[in-house]
């Protein structure tokens, strides 16, 4: 004959799984990141450095699939992009302040957001967006805008995107057409690797608080 009893898991055997579930989800944890926008290859062209500027250009991301309507956006990871800011007379670190804005393929809004730059100059930036939940479209048109003390230049390249697709033709500057390949990139935010997973699995199985033993009779 078996009887069952429970018993409570004892405070230190949930405080350490509580530990490993919080490092699991930490951030620093191994993570997979996946670019689904390239277009940094080739030679870039500088534009000149202006204030209160919009430019808009298309982009299609390896995640479209034209037959599947319920995928239509993604949580964005990073924005690279070659540009930036110059640090000229009104235009200084304490208001370089740039707006990013994802549209859908029909130009209608998805998500936008702004960052403040501390250095000046036109180059290769990165910017780790994970952290704020900003969705972009699988297909759609990305726009960056600048107020009028902020001046900044944003470059194109000569060469197709080497991961996803790009209409060379279709390009916006100052609501004047402006055709060209803008030099930008997006990736997915990361999702956990399996270790991390298995990491969260038994933390909250650790924290059940309360286990079924077998005991013989």
């Amino acid at each position: 004959m078996f009887r069952f009893t429970r018993s409570v898991v004892p405070l230190r055997t949930t405080a350490s799984a509580l530990l490993l579930l919080s490092a699991a989800l930490a951030p620093g944890t191994a993570a997979r990141a996946q670019v689904v926008y390239s277009s940094l290859a080739g030679t870039f062209t500088n534009t000149a450095a202006v204030t209160d500027f919009a430019y808009v250009d298309d982009y299609t991301t390896s995640l479209f699939r034209p037959t599947d309507p319920f995928v239509t956006t993604f949580r964005l990871g990073t924005l690279s992009f070659v540009g930036g800011p110059t640090f000229t007379g009104a235009s200084t670190a304490a208001n370089s302040t740039i707006r990013f804005s994802f549209l859908d393929q029909f130009g209608g809004p998805v998500s936008t957001f702004t960052q403040t730059f501390a250095t000046s100059g036109s180059f290769l930036r990165t910017l780790d967006v994970s952290g704020l939940n900003i969705t972009a479209a699988t297909k759609g048109f990305f726009q960056v805008t600048t107020g009028p003390t902020t001046a900044a230049s944003f470059e194109f390249t000569n060469a197709a995107p080497t991961i996803g697709t790009n209409d060379p033709a279709i390009g916006n500057f100052r609501n004047t057409a402006q055709p060209g390949v803008k030099a930008f990139s997006f990736s997915v935010a990361a999702a956990p690797e399996p270790g991390t997973v298995a990491l969260v699995a038994m933390g909250l199985m650790g924290t059940a608080g309360m286990v079924i033993r077998r005991k013989k009779a």
